[in-house]
């Protein structure tokens, strides 16, 4: 679903399993991303992209106020850290 913030557009993307559960969410920005903990932040930072990880929600909408618990040094590079929101961080990945 299109997530929209002050400076543009987001896409949000819920996988779920066959039983209703979240089995992983994705949200895209020109920049780069904002990942559950089911995807592997290193290998995406050794691919240069700028990643940041939240964990413990069940929709996109929590996945927006939730904090930033992890990100790669690409995603450090644009101005975030960790305990930032993931809707702030977002804004900076436009």
């Amino acid at each position: 679903r299109e997530i929209h913030l002050s400076p543009g557009t987001a896409l949000g993307i819920k996988i779920v399993r066959s039983n209703g559960q979240p089995a992983a969410i994705l949200i895209r920005t020109p920049k780069g991303f904002a990942v559950c903990a089911h995807f592997n932040l290193r290998a995406m930072e050794g691919h240069g992209m700028a990643v940041v990880m939240f964990k413990g929600v069940k929709s996109i909408q929590q996945a927006l106020q939730a904090k930033v618990v992890s990100l790669t040094r690409q995603a450090r590079a644009l101005g975030i850290k960790e305990g930032m929101t993931v809707r702030e961080a977002l804004k900076r990945m436009m």
